[in-house]
């Protein structure tokens, strides 16, 4: 017991038999692999968040720009265009 609360994942008292040294083995060799995934995943979704929030950034300027103009142009004309259609 104080060997888990000090840390330790998986230990073997004395003596052990070698069926209970493999499966520890068997059973610390599983979650080294399923932590090696997890760190894989995460990496891969930190790349696609990168992905994703430099499209969306660069989405958001591309169309920033041709509605900045559109605005513009639609102010201009609102102030030309005579209040009477006859003037």
């Amino acid at each position: 017991m104080r060997g888990l609360e000090v840390g330790a994942d998986a230990y073997l008292t004395e003596p052990f038999e070698s069926e209970g040294l493999i499966a520890t083995v068997r059973s610390l060799l599983r979650m080294w692999r399923a932590e090696q995934e997890l760190r894989r995943r995460t990496e891969l979704l930190t790349k696609a968040d990168r992905r994703k929030d430099l499209f969306l950034a660069m989405l958001a300027h591309e169309l920033r720009n041709p509605l900045a103009a559109i605005t513009t142009v639609a102010g201009i004309l609102e102030r030309r265009m005579p209040a009477d259609p006859k003037d």
